[in-house]
């Protein structure tokens, strides 16, 4: 019996792959929220859960006629044609290389040719069903709003260093004023619950004893480019070390957190995964003496000898893993980030040796941003984390952009760091490319994976 189990079950996974793989050669949508390359699970019809306000999206396949035009009837939808990126090494030894299709451009004539598959998305609203069409076929969508209340939204800030857009949209030169860039991937991020952090184009000067937050030309100042961009108003201020006068930064900075009403919300990234505790401590004292109306973060664990110094840890994710390394519970009585990286994988940066050899990392099994990760990985962090950490950070969107004045091709080529798409997150949509008639930022798939896990990251409930 048990033998005869095991053959119908054998033959019942061969029947539904052959059955999803004829249904792909048709309109069909990929029934679980996860990646092609992960899931091959093509149906007519599929459901998605969301709250009211949600933006959701599916994938669509049209394998069989790519260009044929597809309408939506029941939402107002938004169609991406998805481009593959086809990996060459791997991530780590336990993943495969393959096409994973991650690159998302406006769908359109100029584009449909270039894969059969298409990401649609809309904002949910009401239980609903949506049909999409294509020629003879449909497939349907069935959304149900939640009736759960969702938790308090988790925080997820995301570097961008505005010197990096000129070099992926503009290698030859002749780029639009990098703050013109960079408004289009601010609003890309905060259209998917991201927090862009540290996109300074000028950093404020010094002007009688405060900071000048409006100096520079016109949508390059701070209050423009930073200040415009905070999700509820919290505001990342740059570290004292990039001024000459480290304390007279502070005093300024202290007195314009209070003539912007900004304390409690105004924060510095003080030092990046620093080893020097000691010196690390004499600095942050400048903070508290000088600027103690800021919020002070920085990656690393916690340290006795910080306490009272920072109010923000940001430990790498493996070490809060790690029982070598303080545990969440030792962050109880202060504010806890977590960054997620390469978690252990990570290799040279290819923008400083460019003849790093890619190869693949170590195993870790934890959840990064990588291009070749399942994004069950990702979800499942998500609800690990929700509840038990104050916010999450990544170091950057478009550091891979470094490498475009090389000679890379970001579009077929994105391993940096010992992995596939660390430090991109966004691609550059440049005029003459894609049907582009402007530069634009365009997202990839990893950005609607991550917006689904953020929505989906319920607030534990204190018992």
């Amino acid at each position: 019996m048990s033998r005869w189990l095991l053959f119908g079950g054998t033959l019942l996974a061969a029947l539904m792959s052959i059955t999803s793989a004829a249904r792909a050669k048709s309109l069909a949508v990929l029934h679980p929220v996860e990646r092609p390359a992960f899931s091959q699970d093509w149906r007519k019809s599929t459901i998605r859960k969301a709250h009211r306000g949600d933006m959701q999206f599916v994938i669509l396949s049209t394998i069989g006629s790519p260009c044929t035009p597809i309408t939506a009837v029941g939402a107002a939808v938004t169609f991406w044609q998805m481009l593959p990126i086809r990996t060459v090494t791997p991530s780590d030894e336990a993943t495969a290389t393959g096409a994973f299709h991650e690159i998302l451009v406006p769908r359109s004539a100029a584009t449909c040719a270039a894969s059969g598959l298409v990401l649609a998305e809309w904002k949910s609203d009401r239980d609903r069903v949506i049909v999409f069409r294509q020629g003879t076929q449909e497939v349907q969508v069935r959304q149900v709003i939640r009736k759960d209340r969702p938790g308090a939204p988790l925080p997820f800030h995301v570097g961008i260093n505005p010197a990096n857009l000129p070099r992926g949209h503009c290698p030859d030169g002749g780029c639009p004023p990098e703050a013109e860039l960079l408004a289009g991937y601010a609003a890309l991020l905060k259209a998917h619950r991201i927090q862009p952090i540290q996109g300074y184009v000028l950093f404020p000067p010094i002007r009688n004893g405060m900071l000048d937050l409006d100096a520079g030309p016109p949508g390059s100042s701070f209050r423009d480019t930073v200040m415009t961009h905070a999700i509820n108003g919290h505001v990342g201020f740059p570290r004292a070390s990039r001024y000459p006068d480290a304390v007279a930064y502070l005093k300024a900075l202290q007195r314009t957190v209070l003539a912007e009403e900004l304390e409690g919300r105004a924060w510095v990234y003080a030092a990046d995964e620093p080893t020097d505790i000691e010196a690390l401590s004499r600095h942050l004292r400048l903070y508290r003496k000088h600027a103690p109306g800021v919020r002070v973060m920085v990656t690393t664990d916690r340290d006795a000898r910080l306490d009272g110094l920072v109010d923000i840890f940001a430990p790498v994710f493996n070490r809060l893993k790690s029982r070598r390394h303080p545990g969440l519970h030792d962050y109880r009585d202060t504010g806890l980030w977590t960054y997620l990286s390469c978690m252990g994988s990570c290799g040279p940066n290819r923008a400083e040796v460019p003849d790093a050899v890619p190869l693949a990392g170590p195993a870790t099994g934890l959840a990064d941003l990588l291009i070749d990760r399942p994004a069950a990985q990702l979800f499942r962090f998500m609800r690990a984390i929700s509840g038990r950490v104050d916010g999450l950070l990544y170091y950057e969107a478009t550091e891979t952009y470094r490498l475009v004045p090389l000679g890379i091709d970001i579009f077929q080529d994105t391993w940096n760091f010992g992995g596939n798409g660390d430090g991109l997150l966004a691609f550059p949509g440049r005029p003459g490319e894609f049907g582009l008639k402007d530069h634009m930022a365009l997202p990839s798939l990893r950005l609607k994976l991550l917006r689904h896990a953020l929505q989906n990251a319920w607030a534990r409930v204190q018992q």
